[in-house]
């Protein structure tokens, strides 16, 4: 969807939109490509990940050997260039509008997101999921069901980065991204009160369904390498994570829950 790439766009620096990537390969000739490949592998830098039946002499053996062959030089951990997130101003709003790839299209989306803190602690991040998996079916029900807002309508958490989120996606055909704002605001003001007042029950089912997924075993070996190179992505090396967040999650207290909704 073409508001996903929009919205990564806007918030993580060095990023670029479908229509910017498009506008890039439209009228790139053999010619160009001729000059750029006298530049290409020049300078850079190279993050490798084996998973699979492979022992760790065969992996170095692999590496080296392409590295010489490339030609590529290895720097520090510490200098490897990192896409930024944009910090946005507190207590404000900022509007960014597209238009459509195709001129034909009928319909119009909306992405409402909130930017919370960076991640404090591991506590801090899973509550943050437990959170949006409680406001997860009532702004459905409220934004679709109610109100009828959109064949596509779904809330869910962001995270960038470390950068912490959550936001509402909404995609219409004869409604205006004002009333759609509009309408969510109102949800938060109609769930807050109820938000406040979940009971034990209410939030250890949330909390479970939380934990549910992170024991979800990888399907295929390409599952569990994505996953495990968004470690290395993210240079932040915590294979054993998900072990680290179950145990995490067991240890919620629902009375935190409350202030966490105000100070969002």
């Amino acid at each position: 969807m073409q508001v996903f790439s929009t919205t990564q766009s806007c918030l993580i620096s060095g990023s670029y939109t479908n229509r910017q990537l498009l506008n890039t390969v439209e009228g790139f000739t053999f010619q160009k490509f001729v000059e750029l490949s006298s530049k290409f592998l020049k300078t850079g830098r190279s993050v490798w990940f084996f998973n699979g039946n492979m022992t760790s002499e065969k992996v170095k053996e692999i590496v080296l050997t392409t590295v010489e062959t490339i030609g590529l030089k290895s720097i520090p951990k510490d200098e490897l260039c990192q896409d930024r997130v944009i910090s946005l101003p507190e207590n404000s709003e900022t509007s960014v509008e597209f238009n459509a790839l195709k001129n034909e299209e009928s319909n119009s989306a909306i992405v409402s997101f909130y930017q919370d803190s960076p991640k404090k602690n591991l506590m801090h991040g899973l509550l943050h999921e437990v959170v949006y998996q409680i406001l997860g079916q009532p702004a459905f029900d409220f934004l679709r069901t109610k109100e009828q807002l959109g064949y596509i309508v779904f809330c869910r958490m962001f995270n960038y980065r470390g950068i912490l989120g959550g936001g509402f996606i909404v995609q219409s055909s004869d409604r205006s991204c004002e009333f759609v704002i509009s309408k969510i605001r109102e949800f938060f003001d109609v769930y807050k009160e109820k938000f406040q007042n979940l009971t034990n029950e209410e939030f250890e089912t949330a909390v479970n369904a939380v934990i549910m997924t992170k024991k979800e075993i990888d399907i295929n070996l390409a599952t569990e390498t994505v996953r495990l190179f968004r470690e290395i992505e993210r240079h932040d090396y915590e294979f054993d994570v998900r072990e680290k967040q179950i145990e995490g999650l067991t240890k919620m207290i629902d009375s935190t829950t409350p202030d966490y909704y105000e100070d969002c």
